[in-house]
This record gives C-alpha cells, structure tokens and sequence, in this order.
C-alpha cells in the first residue's frame, strides 16, 4: 500500500507545479508589451525612429521615416562619392520591453571575383519602448560610410 501512496502523492504535486507554471506564463503575458518581432503603433515607430537617428544624425539621415526607397549611398574615403542603392526603415519589437529601429542599406557592386554582387549592411538599434537607445550594432556587409 506504501508504494502506491508515494507515487500518487508525486503525481500529485507534478500536477500542481504544472498547473502553476501555465498561470504564470498568462501573468508574464499580461505585462509583456507586445510580441517579439510585431510591428509597433505608427506613434511609438515613429518616436522609435527620432530617438534612432538623433544617436547618429549623418548616418542615418538619408533613411526614410518607414519603409524603403531609392537613395545615394555616401562613400566614405578620400574622394567623397555616392553610390546608388535602396535605403529601408523598420520597426520591430524586440524581447522584453524594447524596440529595435533597422536601418538596411543595399547596393550593386563587384564581389572579389569581380562579379558583380549585391551587397547589404544594416544597423539595428534598440531602444526602450520610451525612446532611450541602448545599444546599436553593425550587421553585414562593410558599410560604404565606415570607408576611411
């Protein structure tokens, strides 16, 4: 009888623990902001993308307010140029209650083969859901600005 009662008792309090542990996830839910990786209100994208392009002014000025469009590319170096491309703005929510401004740039080049290439560099920088940037990392391809 002895073997029966611990089994039952352990399953007992499985059940309870799991039972519990989805209650929490629906009590975590209710004071997360939004979805990883869903688009905020047009307000809060839009003071998302203040608060990204005043981190850095004469990087990210030749992006638009949201979505893509055709743009010159400065090319960094002794000999300033531009370089035609496509200049894209998103807006996403992050993990946690941040949001991340994605500054995509993309260009036709040569690759080192001398074929040509379409290269892509994108800045993503985070911020609280109250505009406070906290971090921006490079990603991709070198970016033509960066060129000395």
């Amino acid at each position: 009888m002895k073997r029966l009662v611990i089994p039952a008792v352990l399953l007992a309090t499985l059940a309870v623990l799991l039972t519990g542990c989805g209650s929490h996830r629906k009590l975590m839910a209710h004071y997360t902001t939004a979805a990883p990786g869903t688009v905020p209100s047009p307000d809060n994208a839009s003071t998302a993308i203040s608060a990204a392009r005043a981190s850095n002014p004469s990087l990210f000025s030749i992006f638009p307010a949201l979505g893509a469009k055709s743009c010159l590319i400065p090319a960094g170096g002794p000999v300033r140029a531009t370089i035609p491309g496509s200049c894209e703005t998103r807006v996403r929510y992050t993990q946690g209650p941040q949001i991340a401004v994605l500054f995509i740039e993309t260009w036709r080049g040569h690759g080192p083969s001398k074929a040509r290439h379409v290269f892509s560099h994108t800045w993503q920088v985070i911020e609280t859901t109250s505009g406070k940037v906290l971090n921006t990392r490079s990603i991709g391809d070198f970016a033509l600005q960066l060129r000395r």
